[in-house]
Protein backbone atom coordinates (compact mmCIF):
# COMPACT_ATOMS: atom_id res chain seq x y z
CA UNK A 1 0.00 0.00 0.00
CA UNK A 2 2.81 2.44 0.84
CA UNK A 3 4.66 1.42 -2.31
CA UNK A 4 1.57 2.22 -4.40
CA UNK A 5 1.20 5.63 -2.73
CA UNK A 6 4.85 6.47 -3.39
CA UNK A 7 4.61 5.24 -6.98
CA UNK A 8 1.49 7.34 -7.59
CA UNK A 9 3.16 10.38 -6.08
CA UNK A 10 6.26 10.09 -8.25
CA UNK A 11 4.38 10.00 -11.56
CA UNK A 12 3.93 13.77 -11.98
CA UNK A 13 6.19 16.75 -11.41
CA UNK A 14 6.87 17.68 -7.83
CA UNK A 15 5.58 20.81 -6.13
CA UNK A 16 9.09 22.27 -6.20
CA UNK A 17 9.21 21.74 -9.97
CA UNK A 18 5.93 23.59 -10.44
CA UNK A 19 7.09 26.38 -8.14
CA UNK A 20 10.35 26.73 -10.08
CA UNK A 21 8.45 26.79 -13.37
CA UNK A 22 6.07 29.43 -12.03
CA UNK A 23 8.96 31.55 -10.79
CA UNK A 24 10.69 31.31 -14.17
CA UNK A 25 7.51 32.43 -15.94
CA UNK A 26 7.07 35.31 -13.50
CA UNK A 27 10.65 36.47 -14.05
CA UNK A 28 10.20 36.26 -17.83
CA UNK A 29 7.01 38.35 -17.72
CA UNK A 30 8.56 40.99 -15.44
CA UNK A 31 11.62 41.21 -17.69
CA UNK A 32 9.39 41.62 -20.74
CA UNK A 33 7.41 44.39 -19.03
CA UNK A 34 10.58 46.19 -17.90
CA UNK A 35 11.95 46.05 -21.44
CA UNK A 36 8.72 47.52 -22.80
CA UNK A 37 8.77 50.32 -20.26
CA UNK A 38 12.39 51.19 -21.09
CA UNK A 39 11.58 51.22 -24.80
CA UNK A 40 8.71 53.65 -24.24
CA UNK A 41 10.65 55.91 -21.88
CA UNK A 42 12.45 57.58 -24.82
CA UNK A 43 9.12 58.22 -26.53
CA UNK A 44 7.67 59.69 -23.36
CA UNK A 45 10.69 61.99 -22.94
CA UNK A 46 10.36 63.15 -26.56
CA UNK A 47 6.67 63.94 -26.10
CA UNK A 48 7.39 65.83 -22.86
CA UNK A 49 10.05 67.88 -24.65
CA UNK A 50 7.64 68.73 -27.47
CA UNK A 51 4.96 69.76 -25.00
CA UNK A 52 7.42 71.94 -23.12
CA UNK A 53 8.45 73.65 -26.36
CA UNK A 54 4.79 74.12 -27.31
CA UNK A 55 3.96 75.62 -23.91
CA UNK A 56 6.91 78.01 -24.15
CA UNK A 57 5.83 79.09 -27.63
CA UNK A 58 2.23 79.68 -26.53
CA UNK A 59 3.37 81.62 -23.48
CA UNK A 60 5.63 83.84 -25.59
CA UNK A 61 2.84 84.49 -28.09
CA UNK A 62 0.36 85.39 -25.37
CA UNK A 63 2.88 87.80 -23.83
CA UNK A 64 3.45 89.38 -27.24
CA UNK A 65 -0.31 89.74 -27.84
CA UNK A 66 -0.74 91.29 -24.41
CA UNK A 67 2.06 93.77 -25.10
CA UNK A 68 0.60 94.73 -28.47
CA UNK A 69 -2.84 95.21 -26.96
CA UNK A 70 -1.45 97.39 -24.18
CA UNK A 71 0.36 99.54 -26.74
CA UNK A 72 -2.62 99.99 -29.03
CA UNK A 73 -5.60 100.20 -26.70
CA UNK A 74 -6.33 103.38 -24.82
CA UNK A 75 -5.92 103.27 -21.06
CA UNK A 76 -9.04 102.56 -19.09
CA UNK A 77 -9.99 104.96 -16.37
Amino acid sequence: MIARALAARQRGPSTATWAGFGLAVLIAVLTWLATGIDANRDRIDAVNERLSTFETGVSERLTRIETLLEERLPERL
